[in-house]
């Protein structure tokens, strides 16, 4: 009995020494505080302005005005300089900026080459390092000359009165305002340079499919190489005309009726608008559509080195069958000899941008139909290079339509006239076209015979049309920009 009281207790005495030990373990621990000390750039700019405000401006007068922006900080800078005009008349109503067509002030520019117009603003080519001051952008303003003081007569007797009315620019009050702006370089790229791209697949590299703007007008990569890159328009341009399209079931006919032409009183006129798809076909119980933003192509086959006029069935050609020379390709005649390759590129953009498109009779082709304002195809694609111009691309762009080739390379097979839009828009394959090259139906650049040029079915089709056809086909202008530039 006793042993077990032993053994017992040094059980107990065991556990609570284990436990003991348990409360009275410790650890090593240490606090060190680092003060990390994050010093700021200092981003500071400096306008400078020279003038002298003038107390009796009269037409014909210039007074010398200068604007200099310089960085007074530490942080490079790209600066631009915005400019607002008003001019207010003695009775206190705003006066408009042009008299009879001439500016009432005129804005004398200084080192233009230092400076780029883009969407209202002057923005200074180079980038202000630290201390780094810019050129003046202006140099004087001049009161026109030629602008006409309003003045109201009274004879009385021999005495004839003239007293200013009130109305006019004299005795009234111009206000020049300018606005100077500067960013972060670093930030120039992401919110002010004008081209950006919207889709890049490969960082560095620009691919065929990546998608750019340039403001709000968006574009795909065609081609590039280190001089220059070609953009196709991601739409049509809202130009032309408007018909409305009916599909006469019981007859099995289509109905084509004129709904408008299009000006510039129509909001985004001249500009690529989503909904100026050209062709478009019917959907699933459909029997009518609107076609948007057509035009023909030209007024005349000027490619062709004959002339023919057509009355009734009876035809009367002039010339040789065939292509001018700067047109033609190993002497190729069309009518013999149709071209499968090497399809001659005939879209000029200073072909007489204002011929009257004739409503010619063909046998095959029946009265081609034309649209009444009579400009060319190259009249949109031209206006519309200046205004890409104005909202801030480069000034040496150039513009023009896509190519047979060029179609033909994003994936088209031109022997069935016919490609198949893919999902992926990159990877065409035998047969079939990036899909966006195929989202509206619009003229090619290149003739298919003396008659007809290629062209873009939206769906898939590449087919070919006569050049004056009016109710199918759009412009989607291709530009040409230096590489450099994106």
């Amino acid at each position: 009995m006793y042993d077990r009281r032993i053994k017992g207790l040094f059980i107990i005495i065991a556990v609570l020494l284990l436990v003991g030990f348990g409360v009275t373990l410790a650890y090593f621990t240490s606090t060190t505080n680092f003060d990390n000390l994050f010093q700021t750039a200092l981003y500071q700019t400096e306008a400078t302005e020279t003038f002298t405000s003038p107390d009796n401006w009269m037409p014909g007068d210039t007074t010398p005005k200068e604007l200099t922006i310089t960085n007074t900080g530490n942080v490079d800078v790209k600066a631009r300089v915005c400019l607002e005009e008003e001019w207010e008349s003695e009775n206190g109503d705003t006066l408009p900026l042009k008299q009879n067509g001439n500016r009432a002030a005129i804005i004398n520019l200084a080192n233009t080459s230092d400076w780029t117009y883009r969407l209202g603003c002057y923005e200074y080519n180079d980038t202000l390092e630290p201390n780094d001051e810019t050129s003046s952008f202006i140099e004087s303003v001049t009161f026109n000359p030629l602008i006409e003081a309003d003045i109201t007569c009274i004879t009385n007797g021999n005495t004839k009165t003239c007293t200013s009315s009130g109305d006019g620019y004299d005795n009234a009050t111009y206000t020049l305002t300018f606005t100077v702006e500067t960013i972060q370089a670093s930030a120039y790229d992401e919110l002010w340079k004008p081209i950006r791209y919207v889709n890049r697949q490969l960082e560095g590299e620009i691919t065929v499919g990546d998608e750019v703007r340039i403001d709000t007008e968006h574009f795909y990569v065609v081609s590039s190489n280190q001089n220059e890159t070609v953009l196709l328009s991601k739409y049509n341009l809202l130009v032309g005309d408007v018909w409305n399209y009916e599909y006469d079931e019981v007859n099995d006919s289509q109905i084509y009726t004129l709904n408008k032409t299009l000006s510039s009183s129509d909001t985004g006129y001249g500009l690529q608008n989503s909904t100026a798809r050209g062709w478009v076909d019917l959907e699933s119980g459909e029997t009518t559509t609107r076609l948007i933003g057509t035009v023909p192509f030209s007024g005349t086959n000027y490619w062709d080195n004959s002339v023919c006029e057509y009355t009734g069935t009876n035809s009367s050609c002039t010339g040789t069958e065939g292509l001018l020379s700067e047109y033609s390709q190993n002497g190729e005649t069309y009518w013999s000899n149709p071209h499968n390759t090497n399809y001659p590129y005939v879209y000029r953009n200073n072909i007489e941008n204002s011929i009257v498109p004739n409503i010619v009779y063909h046998p095959t082709y029946g009265y081609g139909a034309v649209q009444n304002n009579g400009y060319t195809i190259a009249y949109y694609v031209e206006n519309y290079i200046n205004t890409l111009k104005a909202l801030g691309a480069p000034s040496t762009i150039n513009g023009r339509l896509l190519s047979q080739e060029e179609a033909t390379s994003l994936g088209c097979s031109g022997s069935d006239h016919y490609c198949s839009p893919v999902d992926d828009i990159n990877n065409p394959t035998n047969g079939t076209a990036a899909s966006w090259v195929y989202s509206t139906s619009y003229w090619l650049g290149s003739a298919y015979d003396n008659l007809s040029l290629w062209v873009a079915r939206s769906g898939g089709n590449f087919y070919s049309d006569i050049f004056n056809d009016d109710n199918y086909y759009g412009v989607r202008p291709v530009i040409v920009i230096n590489t450099s530039d994106l």
